[in-house]
């Protein structure tokens, strides 16, 4: 499960409702402050899942989630967290090849085109660490405009920082998973001129090990 919840400590209930009803293994979540001792609210975490929390560290807004079953607990170690805390990464050894869950949120130009720079870079090289040894995953709100070079259907408009993403993309013969969603690739649709882009996006060395993607319509207009 990849999700921008947008504040899952305020919806506490919606947020238990989908791990509750859903056959969940691994979930990465984007675009909330995760506080108090666990960081999610308890009915998910105490039975089921560990979370590895990451937090803006220069605002209140933003943070993201990385959580696996408790069960695989002595298989899994934290790989990475950004400087900024706009992104974590776990390796669960149980499989193998191993899994690499990275989970991300980029940040929007207001906050000054060095950082995002340094945040798209400095998550694309932690996960090149990792491309040829383990399947790799990398889940996310990521704030930029990619076209339809890797993914066709998208709004064709193609940001700076966008590029980057896509030349690692080609670099490292990567897949962007949107496309297997039947009816549409966007995850976001601008409530004043009604574009519509897709923002959140799954990557993956291992496009083989996904059946499906099912991206959620009832996402609110920005």
């Amino acid at each position: 499960f990849a999700g921008n919840l947008r504040g899952a400590t305020i919806k506490a209930d919606s947020t238990a409702d989908i791990f509750n009803n859903n056959d969940i293994h691994f979930a990465c979540i984007s675009e909330t402050l995760l506080t108090g001792p666990q960081g999610l609210p308890v009915n998910i975490t105490a039975n089921k899942y560990v979370p590895v929390n990451s937090n803006r560290l220069d605002s209140l807004g933003g943070g993201v989630s990385t959580l696996y079953p408790k069960v695989l607990s002595q298989d899994v170690v934290k790989l990475c967290q950004g400087v900024d805390g706009e992104f974590n990464g776990i390796k669960v050894n149980s499989y193998s090849p191993p899994l690499c869950l990275f989970t991300y949120y980029g940040p929007q130009m207001a906050k000054g085109h060095d950082h995002v720079n340094n945040s798209i870079r400095e998550l694309l090289h932690e996960v090149s660490l990792h491309l040829i040894d383990s399947t790799v995953i990398v889940c996310g709100d990521f704030n930029l405009y990619i076209g339809e070079e890797h993914l066709a259907g998208n709004d064709p408009k193609v940001s700076k920082y966008g590029k980057i993403l896509n030349d690692f993309v080609s670099e490292h013969k990567l897949s962007i998973m949107n496309y297997k969603n039947q009816s549409h690739v966007y995850t976001y649709v601008d409530g004043k001129h009604g574009t519509k882009r897709a923002l959140d996006l799954i990557i993956t060395n291992a496009p083989d090990v996904f059946d499906e993607i099912t991206i959620d319509t009832h996402f609110r207009e920005g």
